[in-house]
């Protein structure tokens, strides 16, 4: 396995929670997933992204972070569903912002079938 700068960050970020002894379990499978998806697992990616919503469901990162492993999976329809969830339920959210113009590239793509 090799590891990447941004590999050792999310294990770093996951040693300093666990460091600190407040331990936010959604943002610990967020930081896991995270790391998951860096290294090419998408089922397990996506098992911790699930998770971390069910323990907050308000976790937004956590939820694009999911829109985006589907799109990278070619699950275009789920990742365009939840891109529209966060920016119905989070509209001034950094990340509804951030994807919507992703969203209306979605939308014209399906359309076009392209």
């Amino acid at each position: 396995m090799t590891r990447t700068p941004a590999m050792a960050r999310r294990l770093f970020r996951l040693a300093e929670m666990l460091g600190e002894g407040t331990i936010d379990q959604a943002l610990c499978l967020l930081e896991t997933g995270n790391l998951e998806a860096s290294l090419g697992r998408s089922a397990k990616a996506e098992e911790c992204y699930r998770r971390a919503l069910a323990q907050d469901p308000a976790l937004t990162v956590a939820a694009r972070n999911l829109a985006m492993l589907f799109l990278s999976m070619r699950r275009e329809k789920e990742s365009l569903e939840l891109m529209k969830k966060i920016s119905i339920e989070a509209p001034e959210s950094e990340e509804a912002r951030e994807l919507s113009p992703l969203i209306r590239q979605l939308e014209k793509n399906l359309q076009t079938g392209g």
